[in-house]
């Protein structure tokens, strides 16, 4: 998750040849309802710009709540798939 800039998990991981993956943004570290629309705004952006983008988030009432009111939307700009879709081994 990359939780802290020191992280060494995936250079590992990916030193030893296991498959790995990182995220790209957390969508709620701030729980206010627009700040997590902003992350998802960013993240579908990244998307469609880089081919692909990883996000992390809580299961939080405000997190879920703006995942269904954007998900039309966001499903309208990128595929949804399982993060092991996006890793290469």
């Amino acid at each position: 998750s990359m939780t802290i800039g020191r992280s060494v998990g995936y250079v590992q991981a990916r030193h030893m040849g296991i498959p790995a993956g990182k995220r790209s943004l957390f969508l709620d570290h701030d729980q206010d309802p627009a700040a997590v629309r902003i992350q998802l705004h960013r993240l579908t952006a990244q998307a469609c710009q880089d081919g692909s983008a990883v996000a992390i988030g809580h299961i939080y009432p405000t997190t879920c709540q703006v995942l269904r009111e954007e998900y039309n939307d966001i499903i309208s700009s990128v595929d949804i798939v399982p993060v092991s879709a996006l890793i290469n081994p």
